[in-house]
């Protein structure tokens, strides 16, 4: 099976007026992060490429800042519920059961892409408002070999139907990761579970929950 296209990247340029109504975004974004206690820079400290999917992704930064100022920030069960109504997904029946109040809870489409992620994501990693507009996590986090390809065989297996309920990630074992953006924190993951989200019957994201903690934050 030939996954380069799992780690290619391609890039956009939008108008300078796009950029400065992201610009915008991302400040909104920050100043709601610290009221929460999270002090997350707006900008990037290294200027990166926008994705060639722009408007969607821009589209999933404005979902999550319209969230995290109206939901309890706090209670990750309620941002999720919040989130998957709005977006109209149908999670599987044991999701919010599994869930606790330490997890780091993302969800990526069917291309790897983040497209939100809860409050606990930003315990970890260093990344500004702004990188989270390109946020990948085949190209954007180093980990094994391994482990890379045994999560991108799951994440085919639910986006062909092959896998249809949440998965238990006990077999995927706590592994060493390393932010390629901003500064570059080195983290251990511990998979928890993954679980699909469905629109019309069909797979099209994919909740990720975690532990982690840094081993070495980058300065």
């Amino acid at each position: 099976m030939n996954f380069s296209k799992w780690f290619s990247r391609k890039v956009a340029q939008p108008p300078s007026e796009e950029v400065a109504q992201m610009h915008g975004l991302c400040e909104r974004i920050s100043r709601a992060l610290h009221a929460a206690g999270y002090r997350v820079p707006a900008l990037s400290l290294v200027p990166r490429p926008y994705p060639k999917e722009y408007a969607a992704r821009k589209e999933a930064l404005t979902i999550f800042a319209d969230l995290i100022m109206a939901a309890d920030v706090r209670n990750s069960k309620d941002l999720m519920w919040r989130y998957f109504g709005k977006m109209r997904y149908a999670p599987c029946s044991d999701v919010l059961g599994r869930i606790e109040d330490d997890d780091i809870l993302e969800v990526f489409d069917m291309n790897g892409d983040q497209i939100f992620r809860n409050l606990n994501y930003f315990d970890v990693v260093s990344m500004s408002v702004e990188d989270l507009m390109s946020v990948n996590w085949k190209r954007d986090f180093k980990r094994g070999t391994k482990v890379t390809f045994q999560l991108i065989e799951m994440s085919f297996r639910f986006a062909t139907g092959i896998f249809t309920q949440t998965m238990d990630c006990a077999k995927v074992p706590v592994h060493i990761i390393q932010e390629l953006i901003a500064k570059r924190n080195v983290i251990e993951l511990n998979l928890k579970f993954i679980s699909p989200l469905k629109q019309n019957g069909k797979c099209v994201a994919i909740l990720v929950a975690s532990r982690a903690r840094i081993l070495k934050q980058a300065q």
